[in-house]
């Protein structure tokens, strides 16, 4: 029997709401019994604390049963500020939305539901479109205003209830998405297309008119255009509040503060914009900090600073909690070992040049890639066999397997990661789709995200599934946007050229799979520029995560070819002129992939 630490609880009750949702009831019980035995205590959301609509509205968007931490963060007394810390995927933002929306905000939302209603039901000529624009939920951005026709005297919830502060637009546009999902809004991208899902805001129960409003505070945002009158959930970055705080006007206004969260809290400590929001806050909020990276140390750093308040509820991933006091910070506490899902693969290997390191990554990706579809036709051979029809064979060996492979790509920096898009592009034409994250220089992050997410589901071909859908398969990312991401279904990370990574940095990369909700085993290969970088990185694996990094040779990133494989080895031709000869090539202007 398998130990907790040994057992990946995400990727169990990942197929445990699946098999819920296929109504396959028997394996649902044999899961729910393998969760068990390895020690941890599957059961629902607490009925006595969430609410009935909260409850529906996670049974709709296949939320039925929570993680360990999910269960644990709502052990925290009234007005206690908690920790939640747990690994990489195992549902944090869910751990503190869930308890902030079914206790600490509650009462509030529900106040401002039924004010919003009153004044629409009594508001003179008001027409159909004006009132389904106040009370449906809204996810504003700067640069998505509601219509200028509605009236103002219907739109003003009031100030911030909640602030949610993470590190980068890219998350703050992650979080947002749940939380306008919850509240009832209609997350098309991650889920049908067809009318009358159930996840549909016209089946919502809970409060009206709620209004999520994100806030990046990036170049050329001015404090002046945050809506923060007109704001149930605001969501930022410490950018935005230090634009906030720097601003001549009331801004930001702090009356109506119940909660403040602190997602990625190691990576905030020292933000300006949150020691600000922190001493201005109202005594009485609540504060979540959450992270995958908090030791013992940074958490004792975090209550001597005044940020947390004593006693606190340490919530921890595999669903204990305790009580954290003063004694606390003055203890002696020794480092704790950083948690990852135990499923993943890790694997490293180097090449000395850029073009090598390319030329390395296309041969995995696509030798991934051909593994899949042949593990897909032997299944539907087989399946045909037993007289299927040859459509729905396909169609069950796809089900069987899992997702397509899907992979996200870290390069150093955005200059970096739109070369290695542009190389990829021409290299992995008919095979996968590139998309390119980029921040500061490029697409919007939400529209961005929008095109990976849509080949998130268990496609069967490149032409069927990726291409149709305008989708992208493939998502290369700067190292800075590590923390957070959440993608369906993403099989592979790789890392590319970069510097031995740190225990939290690699915790942080690798973390982009083998998340709750993903389905497949998670593979995560780091492609170093030496064998010293690679020797270091192995060592730092091993002696901070207890980690082996299974060390690829030179014929473990392609499989063997056979006598008949004439068009997999022109491929492969073709990619070594492609990619070696570029570093031969002088600098000029390219277009710009994340606008492609």
């Amino acid at each position: 029997m398998q130990s907790f630490n040994e057992f990946d609880v995400n990727a169990a009750i990942t197929a445990m709401n699946a098999a819920v949702e296929a109504e396959d009831y028997a394996e649902a019980a044999r899961l729910k019994k393998l969760i068990a035995d390895a020690g941890a205590k599957p059961s629902g959301w607490p009925t006595e604390l969430v609410p009935a609509w909260l409850f529906d509205r996670c049974e709709k968007l296949g939320f039925r049963y929570p993680t360990p931490v999910q269960v644990a963060a709502f052990s925290a007394r009234p007005a206690q500020d908690v920790v939640l810390r747990a690994a990489t995927g195992a549902g944090k933002t869910l751990a503190y939305l869930m308890p902030l929306l079914a206790v600490v905000l509650a009462q509030p939302l529900e106040a401002r539901g039924v004010r919003t209603s009153e004044a629409v039901a009594s508001a003179p000529n008001l027409s159909p479109t004006d009132a389904m624009a106040v009370l449906a939920p809204a996810l504003i951005t700067m640069r998505s205003e509601r219509a200028k026709s509605t009236p103002e005297s219907l739109t003003l919830r009031g100030a911030p209830l909640a602030i949610i502060v993470v590190p980068n637009e890219a998350l703050c546009e992650q979080v947002g998405g749940i939380a306008y999902s919850l509240l009832g809004g209609y997350a098309r991208a991650s889920r049908t297309w067809e009318p009358g899902a159930r996840d549909s805001l016209f089946k919502f129960k809970g409060p009206k008119g709620s209004r999520i409003v994100l806030w990046a505070g990036t170049t050329g945002d001015s404090a002046s255009g945050l809506r923060a009158a007109d704001c149930d959930l605001l969501i930022t970055t410490p950018d935005g509040l230090a634009s906030a705080a720097a601003a001549t006007t009331d801004a930001l206004p702090l009356g109506s503060l119940a909660a403040i969260i602190l997602d990625e809290a190691d990576a905030l400590l020292d933000a300006p914009g949150c020691q600000w929001l922190l001493r201005s806050a109202p005594p009485s909020c609540v504060r979540f900090v959450a992270g995958a990276t908090l030791t013992d140390g940074v958490i004792a750093a975090v209550m001597e600073r005044g940020l947390l308040r004593a006693p606190a509820c340490l919530a921890e991933g595999d669903g204990s909690s305790r009580t954290l006091t003063e004694a606390f910070v003055g203890e002696a506490v020794p480092k704790r070992r950083t948690a990852l899902p135990p499923s993943l693969i890790h694997q490293a290997t180097f090449a000395p040049t850029e073009g090598e390191r390319l030329l390395l990554l296309v041969r995995m990706m696509r030798s991934d890639l051909r593994a899949y579809e042949r593990a897909v036709n032997e299944r539907a051979v087989k399946a045909a066999a037993a007289e299927a029809f040859a459509e729905e064979a396909a169609e069950s060996a796809v089900q069987a397997l899992g997702p397509r492979p899907r992979a996200v790509v870290f390069a150093a920096d955005e200059p970096a990661a739109k070369e290695v898009a542009r190389a990829l592009r021409d290299a992995l034409w008919g095979d996968h789709a590139i998309a390119v994250l980029l921040p500061e220089t490029g697409m919007e992050p939400m529209l961005l995200a929008d095109r990976f997410r849509r080949a998130g589901g268990a496609q069967q071909g490149f032409k069927p599934g990726v291409a149709a859908g305008q989708s992208a398969s493939v998502l290369v990312a700067p190292l800075a946007t590590a923390r957070g991401l959440d993608f369906a279904n993403v099989t592979h990370v790789f890392t590319l050229g970069l510097p031995p990574l740190s225990a939290a940095e690699y915790v942080h990369v690798a973390g982009r799979t083998g998340r709750v909700g993903q389905a497949g085993q998670g593979v995560v290969s780091s492609i170093m520029s030496g064998e010293g970088e690679l020797a270091s990185l192995r060592a730092m694996a091993a002696a901070e995560l207890g980690l082996d990094l299974m060390k690829l040779e030179d014929e473990d990133g392609a499989e063997a070819l056979g006598d008949e494989d004439l068009s997999e080895l022109r491929r492969r031709l073709e990619d070594g002129f492609l990619l070696l000869s570029t570093e031969a090539e002088p600098e000029g202007d390219e277009p710009d992939p994340a606008a492609e």
